[in-house]
C-alpha cells in the first residue's frame, strides 16, 4: 500500500496528508475554553476561508438539529437583546419547528429582518454568525 501511495507523486502525497493533518486537528479546541487556539485564526487568515461566504444556517441544516433553548440563547445573542424583549418572548412561545423557520428567514429574509427591526449591527452579526463549535 506504501509504494502504491508513493508511487502516486508528490503532489498525491502532499494533498492527502494534509487533509489527514487537517481531519486530526479539533477544530477550535484549545486548553484554555476562555483563550482560544490562535492556529485556526492564522489557517483561516492565510487560507483566506469565510465559511459564511459558503454556508448559510438553514431549518433543515441546522436549526432542526438544535434544541429550542439553543435557538432562543442564539436570536438572543444575535439581537444583543435585553431582558423583557417582546422578540424574545414571543420567539420563545413558538414550537421547535417555527423557532427553526423563523430563525432561517432571520438569515436570509428581508422582510423577516425588517419585521424583527433589525438594525445594521445586528444585520452584521446575522451575516458573519457561525456556530460556537466552528
Amino acid at each position: 500500500g506504501f509504494v502504491a501511495f508513493t508511487a502516486k507523486g508528490k503532489k498525491h502525497r502532499t494533498a492527502a496528508l494534509t487533509a489527514a493533518l487537517a481531519r486530526s486537528l479539533l477544530y477550535g479546541a484549545a486548553w484554555d475554553a476562555n483563550r482560544p487556539d490562535p492556529l485556526f485564526a492564522e489557517i483561516e487568515a492565510q487560507a483566506g476561508a469565510k465559511l459564511r461566504k459558503h454556508w448559510t444556517p438553514t431549518a433543515a441544516g441546522f436549526f432542526s438539529r438544535v434544541s429550542g433553548p439553543v435557538m432562543e440563547k442564539i436570536l438572543a445573542d444575535l439581537l444583543d437583546a435585553q431582558p423583557g424583549d417582546q422578540r424574545l418572548a414571543s420567539f420563545a412561545k413558538m414550537k421547535k419547528a417555527e423557532k427553526a423557520e423563523v430563525m432561517e428567514k432571520l438569515f436570509i429574509d428581508q422582510t423577516t429582518r425588517k419585521l424583527y427591526g433589525l438594525t445594521p449591527e445586528q444585520i452584521e452579526r446575522f451575516d458573519n454568525w457561525t456556530p460556537a463549535c466552528i
